[in-house]
């Protein structure tokens, strides 16, 4: 790694949106903790440090990432952060209702399940977006800067670890290996890559800067989490938030940092379905 990178690097960890989520990480961990919850203390942090190491690789095969191309749409940034928030407001009511938190129920079949979150996150506000203005290129649809490649080499350790666990219990197999990779690019790989990473982070870093982007939108991602995580926590909301830091925030932090720098949904798409795969 060149001299300069080295200092980008080291300012980039020193900037206050990154000590800021350092800080509510290891706090969200000792919660856990304290709560007796050790088990689930172990995953997050190899995660992290094979990040690492793979964001060290990809700075290298990638160029640093641009300014974010102009945006122009009718209305403004009003007009634009209005359409975002009220698509993060209608994907939480959902998975809130879901989840049994509120009464509101918006899933009465598995067929509209598997078409609502990308009904939600992704035809909705992107087929306004676009209606106001925008260019795919401002909602993460660019030709990015080795999107694939990138993506790939991410993907790579979960698909080994299924291809171990195939080998060793024949689980899961082709068919449901190819299934559940469909049904996680539906509800959570494309979808969630799109509405959290291709609109809101992209529209915070027009106002806040790269850093703080990336770590709200990773600690919005991961609280978004928080009814999914109740029930596994006994109702627990202040273990289910500490979990949703500890742990899909940081996933937030991978998925946010490889949107940025390959400037595409494309890599963040694929790492995040390929973490589907063996969970």
């Amino acid at each position: 790694m060149s001299l300069q990178a080295t200092l980008t690097r080291t300012s980039t960890l020193k900037h206050p949106a990154v000590m800021s989520f350092a800080a509510l990480w290891l706090v969200s961990a000792a919660i856990l903790a304290s709560k007796g919850n050790l088990g689930l203390l172990i995953f997050p942090p190899i995660f992290l440090v094979v990040c690492l190491a793979l964001a060290a690789v990809t700075d290298r095969l990638t160029p640093p990432a641009p300014a974010l191309a102009p945006a122009k749409a009718r209305g403004g940034a009003t007009a634009v952060a209005t359409v975002i928030l009220l698509a993060v407001g209608a994907v939480t009511i959902h998975v809130a209702g879901f989840h049994g938190i509120i009464p509101i129920n918006w899933h009465p079949s598995g067929l509209t399940l598997m078409w609502l979150n990308p009904t939600l996150m992704v035809l909705l506000p992107g087929a306004i977006l676009l209606a106001l203005g925008l260019r795919p290129a401002n909602l993460g649809l660019g030709a990015g800067r080795r999107p694939w490649l990138t993506g790939l080499l991410w993907s790579a350790p979960y698909l080994l670890l299924a291809i171990i666990s195939f080998v060793l219990t024949g689980q899961p197999g082709p068919v449901r290996l190819l299934t559940r990779s469909l049904n996680s690019f539906l509800q959570n790989g494309f979808s969630e890559e799109f509405l959290w990473r291709g609109l809101l982070q992209t529209a915070l870093e027009r106002r806040l800067g790269a850093q703080w982007a990336l770590v709200l939108a990773s600690l919005l991602f991961g609280l978004w989490h928080v009814p999914s995580n109740l029930a596994g926590f006994g109702g627990d909301y202040v273990a289910a938030i500490a979990q949703a830091i500890w742990s899909q925030a940081l996933m937030g932090l991978a998925f946010g940092y490889l949107y940025r720098r390959t400037g595409n949904l494309v890599a963040p798409t694929m790492f995040h379905v390929a973490s589907h795969l063996v969970s």
